[in-house]
């Protein structure tokens, strides 16, 4: 994954900074991720917009492990359903 500085961040990176940051818990392993809530992935269009009003939300996989398990699945992102 590429960081707006345009480096990349490894996986262990990445888990690492989902972990400290991410998590919603004290601990990694037990902690519920407060971006998708482990759905693996974050739905944005809608939600979010430019100061113009021009929409710039997305459908995306998380950084979180089942969002990591599905990038690398390569399957594409299903939108989740209401109430699921």
């Amino acid at each position: 994954m590429k960081t707006s500085s345009g480096k990349y961040l490894n996986e262990q990176a990445l888990a690492d900074l989902w972990c400290e940051e991410f998590s919603g818990g004290d601990g990694c392993i037990c902690g519920s991720c407060i971006l998708c809530g482990h759905s693996g992935g974050v739905d944005t269009r809608g939600k979010v917009f430019t100061r113009a009003g021009a929409e710039s939300g997305g459908l995306a996989w998380c950084i979180c492990p089942n969002g990591m398990a599905g990038r690398k699945s390569g399957q594409p992102l299903r939108e989740r359903k209401e109430g699921r």
